[in-house]
């Protein structure tokens, strides 16, 4: 009877090790920070399109994305000292110009998206 008395309390002492070390694993698991890597953004490449439409009736000029081109009319030319006319847009590479304006809305929309304006020789 002392012996099963004695196998119990060394069964019962390993059991609480084993418990024990669970615990202090289950703790240590959770106390471990786990790292969240920031995916990088993709930055869009963009396209500079160049208003070169007339400077007359502006409102409804700037919004037509036919007067838009890639290039500048040579007769134009962007200048920091102008303050109506927007000389050119950059739009990300996943619009089209003709989209793009949509979105901006209106004159003033592009002009805020415009930090570049124009002199021309109209």
């Amino acid at each position: 009877m002392a012996t099963l008395k004695n196998n119990r309390i060394r069964t019962g002492t390993v059991l609480f090790f084993f418990f024990l070390f669970g615990v202090f694993f289950v703790v240590k698991a959770m106390d471990k920070k786990t790292e969240v890597v920031a995916e990088p953004t993709k930055t869009l490449a963009t396209t500079t399109y160049f208003y070169n439409g007339p400077s007359s009736n502006l409102a409804t000029n700037i919004m037509d994305h036919t007067k838009w081109n890639t290039s500048q009319n040579s007769s134009f030319e962007c200048d920091p000292e102008a303050e109506t006319v927007p000389c050119s847009l950059e739009v990300p590479e996943d619009k089209d110009i003709d989209q793009y304006l949509q979105e901006l809305g209106d004159l003033s929309g592009v002009q805020a998206a415009t930090p570049t304006r124009r002199s021309d020789a109209e």
